[in-house]
């Protein structure tokens, strides 16, 4: 019998997308799977949306908590012995959960299975496909490198080793639950276009975070390097991984305009690690800071002039 799968949805405002999130996952081609979704302290049409979708999936209801003790609590109540999780305003392909189980079956050591993946926008068009790369637990810990995108599959047993994701983070938890997966077995890239990933002005890819939130690259850098169990290869690095997360610290200052903060930043990833600026992707990250939202509004913009005008009758 194959196995059951729990994925699960945390909801936080998605009136928007939630219904195309959810109908992705019930267009699926593999039997054994159960939906959860939580409504974590939603105040828009979320709940409303959830009630069309009663007796097809699971809905837990609390007070808003974040991403994070949304997804802690729903593996906990969750049946299946894989698990997985998907965004609201995501989607996979219907064969998505299949392929990536019998990925899962073919090698006991895979902890994780993950696919490429398409960003898509607003209105769910295809804007560029991202073919991940191989899973390096070095480029994870040392660059600060999340090469795992919507679709992604684990073993309960990773949970039970490692614990789940640090309910302290809302911005970056999935970051800081792949250094510890690392250290658990196999993280596998499955080669195929399987789901897609939503970049909007309202995504958290795009959104000025706090101060707070901005820390967090810090938090979870000091907490993984506090463990017993890194391997020496990697805490002789540890200063370098502090540097690099600053840089990503700084990215997310200038997001918000926070000039100064963002200065400092780079002052301490500096004090860390003088060669940071030789990293040709860490002044990407600095430039996607300074220019990353007014390049996606710019790009949407064009694109709406564009349909206007071919959808405008021809003129003779």
């Amino acid at each position: 019998m194959s196995p059951c799968v729990s994925l699960v949805v945390p909801a936080y405002n998605a009136e928007h997308y939630l219904a195309e999130a959810l109908d992705s996952l019930l267009a699926q081609d593999y039997g054994n799977l159960e939906i959860i979704v939580v409504n974590d302290g939603s105040t828009d049409r979320t709940a409303s949306i959830l009630e069309g979708y009663a007796d097809q999936v699971v809905v837990l209801q609390q007070s808003n908590q974040g991403q994070s003790a949304s997804l802690n609590r729903a593996w906990q109540q969750a049946s299946g012995d894989i698990l997985g999780y998907l965004s609201a305003d995501d989607r996979l392909e219907p064969n998505a959960v299949s392929k990536l189980v019998a990925a899962l079956a073919e090698d006991e050591q895979r902890m994780l299975v993950y696919p490429d993946y398409w960003l898509i926008d607003h209105e769910g068009r295809r804007l560029k496909q991202i073919i991940a790369p191989a899973f390096d637990h070095f480029e994870v810990v040392i660059n600060g490198f999340c090469p795992v995108g919507p679709g992604a599959l684990l073993r309960r047993c990773v949970l039970e080793q490692i614990g789940g994701w640090d309910a302290r983070l809302r911005l970056i938890p999935d970051w800081d639950f792949l250094l510890r997966v690392g250290l658990c077995g196999k993280v596998y890239h499955y080669p195929e276009t399987l789901a897609a990933f939503r970049v909007h002005e309202q995504s958290q890819t795009f959104r000025a975070p706090d101060e707070q939130r901005a820390a967090e690259y810090t938090i979870a850098v000091q907490s993984f390097f506090s463990r017993s169990d890194v391997p020496a290869s990697l805490a002789r690095q540890q200063f370098r991984s502090l540097a690099n997360t600053q840089v990503l610290t700084a990215r997310l200052h200038l997001l918000a305009r926070r000039w100064r903060k963002a200065a400092g930043a780079l002052i301490e990833a500096s004090r860390c690690w003088p060669g940071w600026p030789t990293r040709y992707r860490n002044l990407k990250l600095l430039a996607n800071g300074l220019f990353g939202l007014p390049r996606l509004r710019a790009r949407n913009a064009l694109r709406a002039w564009l349909r206007q005008r071919l959808d405008q009758p021809s003129r003779r």
